[in-house]
């Protein structure tokens, strides 16, 4: 017994003057680098290994931010503000495309320069405080601001419902709230990400599984129960970047969320993809699809309605009928990344057709 104790006590120590170093230190990626923004820390380099096991690419992808927290792409933030004519990209992971490589994101393809803050995990509670940061604290003046939430505001919806686009500081899971309270976890799980994703999602893929699937009439139900309150969370949310647009006048440009459920994959034991999960129950791959369009749907004709411009990426990107844009259900690869900026930029210069994707890219 004593023994036990003496190693108890040990491993105690180590944690915590690891944790107190690290504090020190480190800056975690779940804990905010800045007063009131959600974006990268500045002047970061990080490494992920073995991004071919997910898709055909390199094997390794190195993943930088600069002087502001942007991250890098073919122009840099003070080169853009020098120029004068500038976006700015904001969003989750999907705008982030951390696993696509630097100078291959959809936003490093668009025909104008264009800033990418975005952030994995970020829904529009938090990229309104980014942009809010970026506009009076970097004094930053874009022409345009994609916004792309789709997915994050969907997964917050459903885990705290109308309060979902609040507070950014609320989150209702306990592994994002555990890796948002310690650094040594939160160090110990970037580094598990960053050398193998693959087993990452594989996790992701397994633990999803263990839910019963939902049936249609219980899809259903929700949506009778739902669909007004999420459209009114919605247009709570834009109506505030719509305001901020005005007042420092520059376009908001609402993306639909692309995704993967429509194709079938040809490797199932590739198969990265999960579902929402309402009400404890998971969507199938089909349902999922109708969902997510239904959701997609929703968050254009409210962009409309308020009088945001907004542009149908997801529709778009359907046309290529190709199942290795993503790697999984909403995550872009090279190629994806490719197209997405081919649909954007359709939208970006009108009449301009889209050009079929070649695959030699």
């Amino acid at each position: 017994m004593p023994i036990m104790k003496i190693i108890l006590f040990y491993i105690v120590l180590f944690f915590t003057l690891s944790e107190t170093a690290l504090r020190f230190t480190w800056q975690s990626p779940y804990v905010s680098a800045y007063e009131g923004a959600y974006f990268h820390g500045k002047n970061k380099e990080l490494t992920f290994s073995n991004v071919s096991k997910i898709y055909g690419s390199n094997d390794s992808v190195t993943f930088r931010t600069g002087s502001f927290g942007e991250i890098i792409g073919p122009i840099s933030a003070e080169k853009a503000i020098n120029n004068g004519s500038f976006n700015i990209a904001l969003g989750g992971s999907t705008t982030e495309c951390a696993l696509v490589p630097e100078n291959k994101r959809w936003p490093d393809l668009l025909n104008l320069a264009t800033l990418n803050f975005g952030k994995s995990s970020l829904n529009s509670s938090h990229t309104l405080e980014n942009l809010r940061y970026i506009l009076n604290t970097y004094d930053l003046y874009p022409k345009k601001v994609f916004l792309m939430d789709g997915v994050n505001n969907l997964s917050a919806y459903l885990e705290r419902g109308t309060d979902s686009l609040k507070d950014p500081e609320y989150t209702a899971s306990i592994y994002k709230l555990a890796l948002k309270k310690s650094y040594f976890m939160a160090l110990l799980w970037s580094l598990i990400k960053r050398s193998d994703y693959l087993s990452f999602y594989k996790a992701e893929v397994i633990n999803h599984s263990r839910y019963p699937l939902i049936t249609d009439q219980e899809i259903s139900t929700f949506w009778q129960s739902n669909e007004i309150k999420i459209k009114e969370t919605i247009k709570e949310s834009l109506e505030k970047f719509s305001m901020l647009s005005k007042q420092k006048d520059f376009e908001i440009v609402v993306l639909s969320q692309p995704h993967f459920y429509a194709l079938r994959i040809e490797s199932e034991a590739l198969d990265l993809r999960t579902t929402p999960i309402i009400e404890n129950k998971r969507l199938s791959f089909k349902q999922a699809s109708e969902f997510m369009d239904k959701y997609n749907e929703i968050t254009l004709s409210t962009a409309q309605q308020i009088g945001l411009s907004h542009f149908d990426v997801s529709k778009c990107l359907e046309k290529t009928n190709r199942s290795d844009l993503f790697y999984d259900a909403f995550h872009y690869t090279e190629l994806g990344s490719i197209d997405f900026s081919r649909c954007l930029n359709s939208y970006l210069i009108p009449n301009r057709p889209v050009t079929p994707l070649d695959i030699s890219l």
